[in-house]
């Protein structure tokens, strides 16, 4: 962009694009391609939507797709905080993991949300507190209050918040 040369743009947006695609390369350069993609508006949000809900579906080995989701973040949480959708992901995702596969992906989420400063991990603390946000309440399925109460002291822990 900074030579504003037609063609180099083209040919890295292309690079990027299929370093994204890339089934067998490691999860933090296809998150951060992806993130790249983003970033450049070359791809629609529903085409980001997919990419993300395909690194973080159920059937990705946990690190593999925590390691995806600390390349996309990029040191950034604000991210989280201003696209709704992509919240619902993370959180759809973390809900779906089965408690051996949280506890092995742990460490890898703890050193991506520490990388965020202090007043995006109180933000995202507080939109994780929050009940009846619009990102919960858009899970299609029936909630747990308990269940979900449970879980506020690792997630307060998880984002470097007093507990």
């Amino acid at each position: 962009r900074l030579l504003a040369n037609e063609n180099l743009n083209t040919d890295w947006l292309l690079a990027i694009s299929q370093l994204a695609n890339l089934s067998n390369s490691n999860g933090l350069i296809s998150g951060l391609a992806t993130r790249l993609l983003f970033d450049t508006q070359s791809e629609n949000n529903e085409q980001i939507t997919t990419r993300f809900s395909q690194a973080l579906s159920v059937g990705v080995e946990p690190t593999i797709a925590a390691s995806w989701l600390e390349g996309f973040l990029n040191n950034s949480g604000m991210i989280l905080l201003h696209d709704d959708v992509l919240w619902q992901i993370v959180n759809t995702w973390l809900e779906s993991l089965h408690q051996d596969h949280f506890m092995r992906i742990l460490p890898l989420l703890r050193r991506t949300f520490s990388s965020f400063n202090s007043p995006e991990r109180r933000q995202l603390g507080e939109r994780a507190n929050q009940s009846g946000s619009s990102a919960i309440a858009a899970i299609p399925h029936e909630l747990n209050q308990q269940r979900g109460e449970q879980m506020i002291p690792l997630l307060r822990k998880l984002l470097g918040l007093p507990l």
